[in-house]
């Protein structure tokens, strides 16, 4: 891995600024910065001499004569793959950091992570994991509960027009109060009746 960006290395020199020209669409092409990092820049003429002077350079797209690849295929099949997981492996690293200190009020999670590599970071994870106690692995958001509509909210407590039946009504007073309002109706006429064939009609 180490032979291309050392050959890309030691490629890159600083120069003169030259005016930047117009883009025509031309495709992006990648360079290796100073700092040894690839981005992928404008192509055009312009730009290219442009990067070039400032200490870039170009991954060439032309193939070698023995029918190998060209920089540019070697770096996304060769290069590429290995930074994506780098790349993940150093966010996973900072997101575990950052969830154990949101258990861990006091202890320092503010560390320069741009700055650091994967391999960094997670040494980073496991001195903040030994000092606090907590596990390395990922820790599980916590899961707010979602809101219950207001209108939803404004009934609690309320009997809607489903669950106020007459039969549910009956039940629910029979089970809270064994009382049962048709059946002390019926009692109730039942007496009156009694009482109005007692008294003697005049």
């Amino acid at each position: 891995m180490t032979d291309l960006i050392e050959e890309l290395k030691a490629r890159t020199v600083a120069g003169v600024q030259p005016q930047r020209g117009l883009n025509y669409n031309y495709p992006l092409r990648l360079f290796m910065r100073p700092d040894g990092m690839v981005v992928a820049l404008q192509g055009d003429p312009q730009n290219r001499a442009y990067y070039r002077d400032k200490g870039f350079v170009e991954l060439s797209e032309a193939r070698p004569a023995d029918g190998g690849l060209s920089e540019r295929q070697r770096y996304e099949r060769e290069y590429h793959p290995q930074i994506v997981v780098a790349q993940r492996r150093k966010a996973e690293a900072i997101n575990r950091i950052r969830a154990i200190g949101q258990r861990n009020p006091a202890v320092n999670t503010d560390y320069p992570f741009e700055q650091w590599s994967a391999e960094q970071c997670e040494d980073i994870l496991r001195q903040v994991s030994e000092k606090t106690g907590m596990p390395s692995w990922s820790y599980e958001p916590v899961l707010v509960p979602e809101s219950k509509p207001a209108e939803d909210r404004l009934l609690i407590g309320v009997e809607t027009a489903d669950q106020a039946s007459l039969e549910g009504l009956q039940a629910k007073l029979n089970s809270q109060h064994g009382y049962d309002p048709i059946d002390q109706a019926a009692k109730a006429e039942g007496q009156a009746r009694q009482v109005r064939q007692r008294i003697p009609h005049g």
